[in-house]
């Protein structure tokens, strides 16, 4: 009964919010209308080609295979501490890709970004959401206006919370995402550099150093750690502001644990990871992924297809049905932060993909078409 009652308050302020909220995050955005979903996971309902998607969690050789409420916390205003500017509890956390292309691809254009977003949309999404995660990649960090941009935006938020993620760049023939390795040490370490200049006195911003480095061998952590170390080092970057992504599709946080990084750690989730399409397969791939490494754990990205008509996604579904890996996936991810948190292992904070509101498939602002996923999303947050 305590549950439905949660469901029922955050159903309600969500449906004020969107009043709200909608209009604002839609007023001036570019429209998307090829592929959507998640920034890695590919969505059969958007018409992507999955050449790009992850590989199903514990595939070490980088092959492709398709795949595809408790009361712990106030997601709604943010629960800090004003005086201190700390965040009490897990983050509750957005993405804002920026507004060209598609949400799975856009951020490896080249190129100094395009934001449509205006600092009173970003502001309204505070209501919802107490920190961002905001892409960059090297022109954009090169760019002084795009940074006073994007600093804009931190500021809008009451906690000034943010994770800023380095993007890598498509070049000539690479596959829509790049080819999943920093193009060249020094560049990327200055690009940092610059970013850290600006926001250096944001106890609040984090740095994830690369996104997704699904080119380095997974034989080889060690060698891909070493170059994220020597990036961080070539950005002047407090060890404390850094988060190392997971090889692969940032889903093997303890290959790079066991190689050496002892900082935070940046880890991604999307109904790719599993073949098997059950609530519980989901929440075992997600607790074995992270294990006792939740504590030092960003989930920097997750997302599903928000649309399918299951209230809140609170209705179990057996794995068998349309849509069930979307809605197992938020489901599983639930079922897994509740007992990492529940066990002394909970995360640092969960970024949900995305807050563009262009109308695809993961967008959390669609209006009535995506309340019943968005919802899943918000009591996610509040549980973990």
């Amino acid at each position: 009964m305590f549950t439905w009652r949660i469901i029922l308050a955050v159903t309600i302020a969500r449906t004020l919010l969107l009043a709200v909220t909608t209009g604002l995050l839609g007023g001036t955005v570019v429209g998307c209308t090829d592929g959507g979903g998640g920034g890695r996971t590919i969505d059969d309902v958007d018409g992507a080609s999955r050449a790009d998607a992850p590989p199903v969690a514990g595939d070490r050789d980088g092959s492709v295979r398709d795949g595809g409420g408790s009361d712990a916390g106030n997601v709604d205003g943010g629960d800090f501490d004003g005086d201190a500017g700390v965040i009490a509890h897990a983050w509750a956390g957005i993405n804002f890709p920026p507004n060209q292309g598609t949400t799975n691809a856009g951020a490896f254009l080249a190129g100094v970004y395009s934001w449509g977003y205006t600092n009173q949309q970003i502001k309204a999404a505070n209501a919802s959401f107490e920190a961002m995660r905001l892409p960059i990649n090297v022109d954009t960090a090169n760019d002084p206006a795009a940074l006073d941009q994007m600093k804009g935006y931190v500021d809008q938020f009451a906690a000034r919370a943010a994770i800023i993620c380095m993007f890598d760049t498509r070049k000539g023939t690479e596959g829509t995402h790049g080819d999943g390795r920093a193009d060249d040490i020094a560049v990327v370490g200055a690009a940092w550099a610059k970013v850290h200049a600006v926001f250096a006195d944001y106890p609040n911003v984090h740095y994830e150093i690369f996104n997704e480095p699904f080119g380095y061998p997974k034989s080889d952590p060690a060698g891909y750690v070493n170059e994220m170390k020597a990036i961080i080092q070539a950005g002047g970057l407090p060890l404390d502001k850094c988060i190392v992504d997971g090889m692969g599709y940032a889903d093997d946080i303890q290959a790079v644990a066991a190689a050496g990084w002892s900082g935070d750690l940046g880890f991604h989730f999307y109904p790719n990871w599993s073949s098997d399409h059950t609530q519980s397969a989901y929440s075992n791939v997600a607790q074995n992924l992270i294990g006792d490494l939740g504590p030092r754990t960003w989930v920097t990205e997750f997302g599903a297809n928000l649309g399918y008509d299951n209230d809140c996604y609170e209705t179990y579904d057996d794995g068998t049905h349309a849509g069930s890996a979307d809605i197992n996936t938020l489901r599983g991810l639930d079922d897994a932060l509740r007992a990492l948190l529940a066990s002394g292992r909970g995360v640092k904070g969960t970024f949900a993909w995305h807050g563009w509101n262009n109308g695809d498939s993961y967008d959390f602002w669609a209006s009535s078409a995506h309340d019943r996923g968005a919802c899943k999303i918000r009591l996610l947050q509040a549980n973990d």
